[in-house]
């Protein structure tokens, strides 16, 4: 029946082109430029595409604050606020009102000024938060407003209407809607184009990314109300960046997110190391891009941080024992990444994309992981009570208690069905229900934990733009562009003062946007042309001349993104251990030390990258098409997700067998145990034995593809 409707559709939209006005290629251009409401793609297009992939994730991760930055840089030639500015004005300016409230409340005797105080302290500071976040939210708005009158209109003019007189395609409040936290956007294309661009694509089929996509869009109210639920701007971020980046050249958006540093200011020391086969420390270091030495110093802080916290206030929950596992949590990572990379793959890939890969992975795909791992666990939860709360359960108060607790479940994959969460409502409820829990917990295990840890680490991978992973003609053209010399004046940057090269579309003059109206060629291809044949600006850019390199082969650079997407992995699974041995476990220094033991001896997250980069070595380097996002993820997901299934069963088994006046129990649950570290033992030899298989052929697949062509650059 789908297949049926699918080509019924097609049918229908090629009868209604068919039948069309003989202006009909006119009218598609036009939509091209015109039908998402001044943008040439929906504002439900995110994951759509895989070349605007990186763009994406960058809109959705630390509430899009990369992304927007990013956009706002390449549209006004103005760097952002520094990241000291922003953590003083978002940060710790309401801390240090709300403690001041908090030493109001202890130390003011009078009750009445003490509630007069500490309410009006409260009160600034969650007006202080909620202000931030519209002030944010202004700034998101005019950057769109800006970016669609650029586009319609050209520079500022004498000639440009009023504002009250612009025709935006967009209305004012559809722009608030689209960057609010919350916000109901309109939808922005027809059923009319729909079945234009089904049949011009000919086929509506995607990656898998794709098509959740789709359908989390068509759950947001898309297919019933024509309103597309916005959450923080996000894919409002991601449409204005596609924009801009059709636009915009390539070779002047090869720059480091954060910083902007262009990387041909910094990869040509890389390039040096790598054809002298330099091995010293101390030389890589110095090639480091400005963005690794800040990752580098912030790292330092935190560690000098931690050691007066645990020196001088020692906390009962962070004392010198647990400073010397949090060094060894982080020792543990860095350890495999010195023979993952630095022993036998340094000159492969840079020092520096290590760096980048491996903060990617701790800072900005766990959170990532940890949002949409929480949303998914509140779904199953209510699934999980609704259904207890609806089948006939039949339980015997042991002194725990046999009422319904609304905390009872806790689907998070840490503690899934353990002895300590479980009492006795759940115990009866898996004893006559078994297959009920083993599904809840085969979808915890394979679509909570593995898939969207497995899928956030790929996106971490993709996210990051390094110039190890660049072509020699993409190097030479990032080259000729050159780099700009900035002002040091960061009130400079605030006032829009810009890049010297003028690589936004400051420097597009009028003339060249009234070509936009021309039939020979849509609007958009116009507007890119204008922006690639934009001149310098007047003031001078310093031109670079990159140093020879030897030549790269398919096997170092598929050494290169197995190094890059293990960092990540890395990255991921300290932020993790960190997680699970400080905020999990609230037990004694000896039980925090098991927990870095076992984590460390079974390392899941970075075998599952190593296996995904097999896959996508295969789409990238070996050109296959069939390769998508699916056929990448699958083998990961299903080592993953086999091996947390198989502990949680067990758990949840351990739980079942488990009686409280039994004195056999301490033997059962070292049974248990036994069977979990074997379980463990065989799943990670299992994953190893794959990837050293797929490797094996993989590199003599590579060997024949060296004497073919050349490297030519991994996609985005």
């Amino acid at each position: 029946m789908s297949f049926l409707s699918k080509s019924r559709r097609k049918e229908d939209a090629a009868e209604k082109l068919h039948h069309s006005s003989p202006n009909s290629s006119q009218r598609r251009s036009e939509r091209n430029e015109r039908s998402f409401k001044g943008f040439h793609t929906s504002i439900t297009s995110i994951f759509k595409d895989q070349s605007s992939t990186r763009v994406d994730c960058c809109s959705i991760s630390c509430c899009g604050i990369f992304q927007y930055d990013y956009n706002r840089y390449l549209l006004h030639n103005a760097r952002p606020p520094t990241w000291k500015n922003r953590f003083i004005q978002h940060v710790c300016i309401p801390i240090v009102i709300f403690c001041l409230a908090g030493a109001a409340a202890v130390h003011i005797s009078d009750p009445t000024i003490n509630t007069i105080l500490c309410t009006t302290l409260l009160f600034i500071s969650i007006f202080w938060i909620i202000g931030g976040c519209l002030q944010s939210t202004y700034k998101r708005v005019s950057l769109r407003r800006a970016f669609l009158k650029k586009k319609r209109y050209g520079p500022p003019s004498d000639s440009e209407p009023s504002f009250d007189d612009m025709d935006l395609d967009q209305t004012n409040r559809e722009m608030y809607c689209s960057h609010f936290v919350c916000g109901c956007y309109p939808t922005d294309f027809s059923k009319e184009e729909s079945d234009d661009d089904l049949l011009e694509n000919g086929s509506d089929k995607g990656d898998l990314c794709a098509c959740l996509s789709r359908a989390f869009a068509a759950a947001c109210c898309g297919k019933f109300c024509s309103l597309q639920l916005q959450f923080f701007g996000a894919c409002a971020l991601a449409q204005e960046g596609r924009e801009i980046n059709s636009i915009i050249p390539l070779e002047r958006r090869r720059f480091d997110y954060i910083t902007f540093q262009p990387f041909v200011a910094y990869f040509n020391q890389i390039r040096t190391l790598r054809l002298e086969k330099n091995g010293k420390l101390w030389d890589h270091y110095a090639a480091l891009s400005k963005l690794s030495r800040i990752l580098l110093k912030t790292l330092g802080s935190v560690i000098v941080l931690l050691l007066v916290v645990a020196g001088v206030f020692s906390p009962q929950r962070f004392q010198w024992g647990n400073m010397v596992v949090f060094l060894a949590t982080l020792l543990q990572a860095f350890l495999v990444l010195y023979f993952v990379h630095w022993y036998w793959n340094r000159f492969d890939i840079s020092l520096d994309a290590v760096i980048k890969y491996f903060a990617c992975g701790f800072a900005i795909t766990t959170t990532t992981a940890i949002f949409f791992e929480l949303a998914e666990s509140i779904s199953l939860q209510i699934l999980a009570k609704t259904i207890m709360k609806l089948l006939p359960l039949e339980v015997e108060n042991d002194g725990y208690g046999a009422g319904f607790d609304v905390s009872f479940f806790d689907f998070s994959p840490h503690n899934m069905y353990t002895a300590d969460s479980a009492g006795d409502y759940k115990r009866a409820f898996s004893k006559q229900y078994p297959w009920i829990s083993v599904i809840f917990l085969f979808i915890s295990a394979y679509c909570i934990a593995a898939m969207v840890e497995e899928m956030c680490k790929y996106f971490g991978f993709k996210m990051i733009d390094h110039p190890d992973f660049m072509s020699e003609h993409e190097l030479q053209k990032a080259a000729s562009h050159g780099i700009p010399q900035w002002d040091e004046d960061e009130d400079r940057f605030e006032m829009g003062g810009g890049m010297e090269c003028g690589s936004g579309l400051e420097g597009i003059n009028s003339e060249e946007y009234e070509s936009y109206d021309t039939d020979d060629a849509p609007p958009q291809q116009s507007l890119q042309s204008a922006a690639k044949d934009q001149p310098p600006s007047s003031l001078a850019c310093t031109s670079v001349q990159l140093s020879d390199a030897p030549p790269r082969t398919n096997e170092s650079i598929a050494s290169s993104i197995t190094v890059a997407m293990v960092s990540v992995a890395l990255g991921f699974a300290c932020c993790e251990n960190l997680i699970y041995i400080f905020v999990y476990n609230d037990s004694s220094l000896s039980m925090e030390v098991s927990v870095l033991i076992t984590r460390s001896l079974f390392p899941v997250h970075p075998l599952c990258a190593a296996i995904q980069s097999i896959g996508v070595c295969k789409q990238q380097l070996e050109n296959n098409k069939s390769i998508g996002l699916g056929r990448i993820l699958l083998p990961a997901i299903l080592l993953h997700g086999s091996y947390d299934f198989a502990i949680m069963l067990l758990n949840l088994l351990a739980t079942l067998n488990t009686n409280d006046d039994d004195d056999d129990d301490a033997s059962g649950a070292i049974i248990y145990s036994i069977l979990s570290l074997g379980l463990m033992v065989a799943f990670v030899m299992a994953g190893i034995w794959y990837y050293i298989w797929q490797s094996y052929k993989q590199v003599q697949r590579l060997q024949q593809l060296n004497i073919s062509r050349n490297f030519v650059g991994v996609r985005a």
